[in-house]
C-alpha cells in the first residue's frame, strides 16, 4: 500500500475503492528535488540496485511500503549524474501513464 495517487477512472471503481497500479517501468521518472519536474503522482523511494545496461539504465527502487519498482531511464544526456545505490529519490509519473485494476 503506497497510499493515494492520481489516476484515471476506470469504470467499476470509486474514490477509495482498492485497486492495483499497473505502470511502464520506462513511464517513470527519477529525481533528487522535489520541484525538477511536475508529475500528477511522487513517492519516495531509495535506490537498491543501478544496472547500466547501454542506452539505458535500470533502476530497482524501494519504496516505504516495502515493494520494490523498477524505472528503465534512458542514458543519454551527458550532464545527467546517474543515481547510485543508497541514494534517496523521487519516483514520478502522470496518471494517464498508469492502468487502474481493480481488485
Amino acid at each position: 500500500d503506497v497510499g493515494y495517487v492520481k489516476a484515471l477512472y476506470r469504470r467499476g471503481l470509486g474514490a477509495g475503492d482498492a485497486a492495483t497500479l499497473v505502470l511502464r517501468p520506462e513511464a517513470l521518472r527519477l529525481s533528487r528535488e522535489q520541484g525538477a519536474e511536475a508529475c500528477d503522482n511522487l513517492l519516495p523511494g531509495r535506490v537498491r540496485k543501478a544496472v547500466y545496461s547501454g542506452s539505458e539504465t535500470q533502476y530497482l527502487v524501494g519504496l516505504a511500503d516495502g515493494l520494490t519498482w523498477t524505472a528503465r531511464v534512458p542514458n543519454g544526456r551527458s550532464d545527467a549524474k546517474p543515481f547510485e545505490a543508497g541514494e534517496a529519490v523521487l519516483v514520478r509519473w502522470n496518471a494517464e501513464e498508469g492502468t487502474v485494476l481493480a481488485e
